[in-house]
Order: structure tokens, then sequence, then C-alpha cells
């Protein structure tokens, strides 16, 4: 069972990402939500059965040694924490822009495959480029 984590709760985790984990229950099984914002994390939490809560990446990544991290938070706060899950030994699944220099991307491909010396078995990043709201033609459908 893939052990994951959600930074971020918010409405891309909560529409976005909770239904894909619950496609999958029977493969991952979502064991921490972090939120600076207690509260909201909490409520996240009991919303969609999420067992541990945390507001502090760094403290939820040695309690819960997720194998996977969704990062759902803004932008600007993308490259350092999949860095840092990268660093702890998880993979991560990052909604878009990655990040906003070349330099960050360049923080973020030297992190992964970290816990592998010769970098071959991870732990890995990618991200969510989907487009869910366009049409084929262009135009924005609303």
């Amino acid at each position: 069972m893939i052990r994951a984590a959600i930074v971020g709760a918010g409405a891309v985790a909560a529409h976005g990402h909770i239904p894909a984990l619950r496609a999958h229950r029977d493969r991952v099984e979502p064991v921490a939500v972090v939120d600076v914002d207690g509260a909201r994390a909490r409520a996240f939490a009991a919303e969609h059965g999420i067992p541990a809560v945390h507001t502090d990446l760094t403290g939820m990544l040695a309690a819960e040694r997720p194998d996977l991290v969704l990062v759902c938070t803004p932008p600007h706060l993308h490259a350092g924490q999949a860095v840092e899950c990268l660093e702890a030994g998880a993979w991560v699944w990052c909604e878009k822009p990655l990040c906003r220099s070349l330099a960050e991307y360049d923080r973020i491909q030297a992190a992964e495959g970290s816990e592998d010396p010769e970098g071959a078995g991870g732990p890995y990043l990618t991200v969510v480029y989907q487009q869910r709201f366009g049409r084929l033609d262009g135009g924005l459908g609303l």
C-alpha cells in the first residue's frame, strides 16, 4: 500500500486529488494532511477520513514517513517543499507550475534520486499539467 500525504488543504486537493486517491484506494492510503492553517487541516482530515493532521511539513515527513506527497500549495512554495519531500525519501506529485526559475528546477532535479547514490531508484517528482476547463478548439468552454 502506498502511503500518501497531502500538503495544502484547499480546493485543488479536495476536488482534484482526493477523488483520485479514492479511485485507487486499493493501492493508495491517505495518511496525513499538512496545512499552515490547523483548523483547515483538521476540517479537511475529518471530511476526507485522513488520520493525521500537521501544520508543519518537516514534522509530518518525520512522523508519517509517506511514500508519496501531493503538493497542492501556492506555486511560490512548490520548489522548497518538493526538495524537502524528495530529500526525506518521498516521491512527489506536484501541482503546476512546478517552480519559478531554472535555478529552482535545478535544485529539484538535484534532490531526485537522493535515496539511491546512483539516482536510479528514486524518489522522483512529477508535475500535474492537466487542463481541466479548456476545449480542443482553444476556447475556455465557460
